[in-house]
């Protein structure tokens, strides 16, 4: 444990439990890593049709798979066609079919390397944490067996001449080989074994000594060579076309080339490599590098080129039935979905977004977004289920649906549309049937029913309620703000009244007088009375005061839309008539009494004369 753990410190400043080790498949691939992180899609570029690049070095990553914590070893199952991550931190397997995860299996504590053993069927995960010390055999994704071996069991390897399956014990310095699922040896070796591939050209087990610096030969059971390598030795991978071994040298930033005992070159490569795979179907070896996060690809013993992939790239695994390489992300807990062969592209075209504007699509379990109006991925033949992930304020058409790749190009049309949202106005306090109003944005609509609608898209947007005869809105006007929800805005209207305004003349001032208006009577002793009304007609009446006579003691008044006035002349009375007609009838029997008076007087008069004199005694 404690071998494993001190370079990966040293190379990318982590903790990584258990260290870096390589990912063996029978004698197919070892090790590979991949940069991407959780939840990310490497953006996809344009990529020419289908064909094959055996020699360019070139490929993408087709898919990012999230996995478990801390993926470390990957192995290919031939007969199932399923991928196995090893995940170091969540103690799982994840299964993996093309770019779907089918199963997760729990095993043992810090399972590190993977193989596949063809002739049973069998998948083997070193169990490497010093309470484990064990490998579980998986049949498709049940664990069948767990089986003790040594102390911190790093990696296994399957020989397909013998059957046998070798696991590298960093901490016993030895190496146990199982046949099926019962350990039926074990070889020592140098310090610190800590990965294992085999030959199958001239059928040798390769297990590099980290601590020793070199690589043990095993045939069969017994060691029959000691190769010196580079400085801490960590992945060994197989090139069955060249029946080359590569090691990679995690501290020398080497690979050493080994043709059966014998080194035959050493290549450079990137930061701290720490695992080799080969890919049979264009012959390339694959190194990963911790501490540049890429691949260096190499053709032979000449390096032909680069891949980025996920952060500390550990193992590898090559799938024959697919032709995809897979890698694990160790600090990515990803596995990236590698290919040299470019499938055909699916483009999602949208239409109807604002530019600039970011859009994302998930096919199957892959996502990619763009702020353009073009999404592509890289698919191999199949039939793929899509979804066009929700744009705040757009609804796409179709948002689902699947498409079917079948050795060509495929164009999916995606068609944005502005998603609008109800906006309701409901009115309270008008009799009903009454018609109302409501300007939105300088959009009119009106009703007789109680609510008047609208469907606007996200946005702030001014109102204003239309008048009605003889009430008032409250709010009258205003703003709304549709925020994704439908909006209710509620109105309430109320009676407008208006002012009816009787004004007396005619009375001294401080003389109370009062007025009747639609049953309700004021008394005032100034000179105008007021009532506010609806509009409508209303009788009234005025009521007498002594010694008055009023121009209008009843009548009718209208109140439409505006202030009524009305004037109520008051008239003083005399001998029970008015002032002046008394004043009238006052002086006519004054004259008339005058007029008696001075003809009683002449007749007076008169009649003395008459009146002979009586002579004298």
């Amino acid at each position: 444990m404690a071998i494993r753990s001190v370079p990966a410190l040293v190379a990318v400043g982590l903790v990584v439990l258990g260290g870096f080790a390589a990912t063996k498949v029978a004698s197919v691939s070892f090790g590979f890593p991949g940069e991407v992180r959780r939840g990310e899609n490497v953006p996809l570029k344009a990529f020419a049709s289908p064909v094959s690049t055996p020699d360019s070095g070139s490929g993408i990553v087709v898919v990012t798979v999230p996995v478990g914590s801390g993926p470390y070893g990957v192995g290919y199952n031939s007969r199932n066609g399923y991928v196995y991550v090893a995940n170091e931190g969540s103690t799982t397997v994840t299964v993996i079919n093309g770019t779907t995860i089918v199963a997760t299996v729990p095993v043992g504590s810090e399972p590190g390397g993977v193989a596949y053993d063809s002739g049973n069927g069998y998948v083997y995960v070193a169990n490497s944490a010093w309470f484990s010390n064990s490998v579980s055999v998986i049949s498709g994704s049940t664990v069948v067996a767990t089986i003790p071996v040594g102390t911190n069991p790093w990696d296994v390897a399957y020989h397909s001449g013998n059957g046998y399956v070798y696991v590298a014990n960093a901490g016993s310095n030895n190496v146990s080989v199982i046949d099926g699922t019962a350990v039926v040896a074990t070889v020592p070796v140098e310090s610190g074994p800590i990965s294992v591939g085999y030959n199958s050209g001239n059928g040798y087990i390769y297990v590099a000594n980290q601590g020793s610096n070199n690589v043990s030969v095993i045939d069969g059971t017994a060691v029959v060579a000691t190769v010196p390598v580079g400085t801490s030795p960590e992945g060994v991978g197989y090139n069955s076309g060249n029946g080359y071994v590569y090691v990679a040298n995690f501290y020398s930033n080497t690979v050493s080339v080994i043709n059966g005992t014998t080194v035959v070159a050493t290549i450079p490569v990137g930061d701290y490599p720490f695992d080799v795979g080969y890919n049979s179907g264009n012959g390339d070896v694959y190194v990963s590098s911790i501490g540049s996060g890429n691949l260096t690809v190499i053709e032979g013993t000449t390096v032909v080129g680069t891949v980025a992939v996920g952060g500390a790239p550990h193992g590898i695994a090559y799938d024959a039935g697919n032709g995809y390489v897979y890698v694990a992300n160790f600090a990515s807990d990803t596995v990236s979905v590698f290919s040299t062969i470019v499938p055909p592209l699916v483009t999602f075209t949208e239409t109807g977004l604002p530019s600039g504007t970011s859009w994302s699509v998930t096919l199957e379990s892959a996502s990619n977004s763009s702020a353009t109006t073009t999404i592509m991925f890289s698919v191999p033949n199949g039939t793929y289920a899509y979804v066009v992930r929700s744009v705040f304020g757009y609804a796409a058409s179709p948002s689902t649906g699947s498409v079917t790749v079948n050795g060509a190009p495929v164009q999916v049309a995606i068609s944005f549309s502005v998603t609008t949202y109800a906006v309701t106005f409901t009115e309270t306090g008008l009799p009903s049937g009454t018609w109302w109003s409501v300007t939105l944005d300088g959009a009119s609509n009106g009703s007789a029913t109680a609510t008047i609608g609208f469907s606007a898209p996200n946005g702030t947007y001014t109102y204003a309620i239309g008048s009605v005869f003889g009430y008032a809105a409250s709010p009258v006007s205003g703003s709304v703000t549709v925020n994704g929800t439908p909006v209710n805005i509620a109105i309430s209207f109320s009676v407008t009244t208006y002012a009816v305004i009787f004004t007396e003349t005619g009375l001294p001032r401080g003389t109370s007088w009062s007025v009747t208006l639609g049953g309700t009577t004021q008394n005032s002793t100034a000179d105008k009375i007021t009532f506010m009304e609806p509009n409508g007609t209303y009788t009234f009446s005025v009521s007498p005061v002594a010694g008055y006579e009023v121009s209008r003691s009843s009548g009718s008044v209208s109140v439409s839309g505006k202030a009524a006035n009305e004037s109520v002349s008051f008239t003083a009375l005399f001998l029970g008539l008015p002032a002046m007609e008394g004043f009238a009838l006052l002086a006519g029997i004054m004259i008339v009494l005058v007029a008696v008076g001075v003809v009683l007087a002449l007749r007076w008069v008169k009649r003395k004369r008459r009146v002979p004199r009586t002579p004298p005694p």
